[in-house]
Formats: C-alpha cells, structure tokens, sequence
C-alpha cells in the first residue's frame, strides 16, 4: 500500500492542507486500518517513510500502540520495520526561516506552518515524539518483538534556492540525524 498527504506550507493561489501532525497520523493508521481488514491481522508491516512522513510515522505508531481498538493497536503491534529517508529525526535550524517565509506569505495566502512548527530544532514537540517512539522501541526488544530500523540521509551538499539550502549537513547532520 502507498499513502500521502499534503505536506505542503504554501501554495500559491491554491489551498493547503491545515492538518496537524497528529491529524496526518489519525488518516495514516486509520487508512492502514481499514486495508487491513483484508488480509490477516497478524501480516507484518514495514513503513518506508520519507521526510516529514517519519514524523508521521512515529506518531501512527504512537498513536496506534495507544488506541483501545484492537484493531487498531495491531498496526503498532505487527510493524515489524521502519526504514526512514531524509527523516529529519531531531528537526532543522533552517525551518526557522521556512517558517518566516510561510509567515510572510500567509499574509496574503492561504498557509500551513504547523509542519514547521514540528520541525524546530530540537523543539518541545520534537522531542517529546523521539522520546516516545525510543520507549515503544524498547519496549518492542524486551518484548522479543523488535522493530527493526534503517535511516537514510544526504551525504553530500544539495544546492538551494537562492543558496538557502547551501550546505545540507547544517540541515541534515549525519551524526545526530539517522540516529
């Protein structure tokens, strides 16, 4: 199965997207929920996630290991994987600017900075979801039913617009990033 959502800030002359994050992953494990009512409950899951979408992911999982809904719990309960690309795991300095400009273009458009919000720099939000989905992963080895995790990142520089992107290791920092 394959599944998106509008991550987009801004947009201009069309509409975006106001769900939150945590909105995001309602739609996720609730979709996921409802394809699952074809297959066996026990079927494992693997989640390929790219970007902003491991956030989501974390928070499904989250989420779903939390619901009363068997149902439901039982995504949280038979993920089996998560492979995360361009996951910015402990946010980004830079969305403070992303930020201004969705501020700035808000003024006369339609726009979303919840998403950025989400991505400040080690922000309240931020770490309280790492610090979460660390405990469900741990929780998972000691149960015997590990979740396996893979991240992928940017090794070399990406070239932005107007070189705000210059230099991606200030943006997706190797070190702390795939951790």
């Amino acid at each position: 199965m394959t599944w998106g959502y509008d991550a987009n800030v801004i947009r201009p002359l069309k509409l975006v997207s106001l769900a939150s994050l945590e909105e995001h992953s309602q739609n996720l494990y609730t979709t996921l929920r409802n394809v699952r009512t074809e297959v066996p409950p026990e079927r494992p899951i693997v989640f390929i996630a790219h970007s902003l979408g491991g956030m989501v992911t974390k928070d499904a999982l989250l989420q779903s290991q939390r619901s009363t809904q068997e149902a439901v719990k039982a995504i949280s309960n038979h993920t089996c994987g998560v492979v995360f690309m361009g996951t910015l795991h402990f946010g980004s300095a830079d969305a403070n600017v992303g930020y201004f400009f969705a501020y700035l273009f808000g003024m006369a458009h339609q726009s979303n900075i919840s998403p950025l919000e989400d991505l400040e720099r080690d922000g309240p939000r931020l770490n309280t979801l790492e610090r979460s989905f660390s405990q469900l992963l741990a929780q998972r080895l000691a149960e015997q039913n590990p979740v396996e995790v893979a991240c992928f990142c940017e090794s070399l520089p990406v070239g932005g617009v107007l070189g705000i992107a210059k230099g991606t290791q200030e943006l997706v920092n190797q070190q702390t990033s795939a951790q």
